[in-house]
């Protein structure tokens, strides 16, 4: 058993946030891994410390009998979930109505830092600088292949120096700006809507992976809009990403693919065509 902590977090801004709030309470000397929720359990195969903190992940049965071979586990998250099993060694702090998963991480630790913009970019109602900056800033790290090695830098320089360190990224922010524009015309360009059982659908299935807000907020402004379900795909991925306009429930229909995630907000692995075909039966 490795000693020392080990700290699973989400690969995306409210992991990161989330991490960079732990690291000013116990500071930067631990082992991180950036996972996903397809991946968690394949990460946890690999772990084995004396104290081991998972963020902005829901788990499975499975996952948490991996987890449980650490020491002291401490599972932070705000997705619906319900753990199977609850392990002696195993504490969760799962709730649910928060809207990011760096609020739950600031209030175990008693500590005011970064959940506010957390908040913001986890719900897609981006409309602080600082939280725009950082979004642009996780979502150019995102297209790296060495993305992780990023997501820890910054995670490190936000918990030394706080949003100062936000300035170190112009030109990463530049960047992305960049991308941004074409991300919005492939929306465009790869958007096709359908009705099936009276429920107003946009698929979007693009050439290359691209923000999920980006196809969400594109489409609010569509002829056609607002969509009951948002599907978003690329060519390049087995998973879809499920969102709403209207407050449709996509997370039942996450659920019958095996994924999960919130009410307005989900994802799992599946083919569009599969997906149209559940909710064709849907009642």
């Amino acid at each position: 058993m490795e000693s020392g902590l080990i700290t699973v977090t989400h690969a995306d801004a409210d992991g990161v946030l989330s991490l960079a709030t732990l690291m000013m309470v116990m500071g930067d000397r631990m082992r991180v891994y950036f996972s996903h929720p397809n991946g968690l359990l394949s990460t946890l195969k690999r772990i084995e410390s004396e104290k081991l903190y998972i963020f902005d992940i829901a788990g499975s049965k499975e996952s948490i009998i991996e987890a449980a071979r650490s020491g002291e586990v401490l599972w932070i998250d705000h997705h619906i979930w319900e753990p199977q099993i609850r392990p002696e060694n195993v504490s969760f702090c799962i709730d649910s109505s928060a809207k990011s998963a760096c609020s739950l991480v600031s209030r175990y630790f008693n500590i005011t830092a970064f959940e506010k913009i957390a908040d913001e970019i986890d719900t897609n109602s981006v409309t602080s600088s600082e939280a725009d900056k950082v979004r642009k800033i996780i979502g150019h790290f995102k297209g790296m292949k060495d993305s992780n090695r990023h997501f820890l830098h910054f995670a490190k320089k936000l918990a030394e120096r706080g949003l100062e360190a936000l300035e170190d990224y112009r030109e990463e922010i530049i960047a992305y700006e960049d991308e941004l524009r074409s991300f919005e015309e492939l929306v465009k360009r790869y958007s096709r809507v359908k009705q099936v059982n009276g429920i107003k659908i946009a698929v979007v299935r693009t050439p290359r992976r691209i923000p999920v807000y980006v196809a969400y907020n594109v489409l609010t402004r569509h002829d056609e809009a607002p969509f009951d379900i948002i599907i978003v795909t690329s060519r390049m991925s087995d998973r879809v990403e499920l969102r709403t306009h209207t407050g449709y429930d996509v997370l039942r229909i996450a659920r019958i693919f095996g994924g999960g995630g919130h009410r307005v907000a989900s994802g799992a692995r599946a083919d569009v065509e599969d997906v149209l075909t559940a909710i064709s039966f849907l009642k």
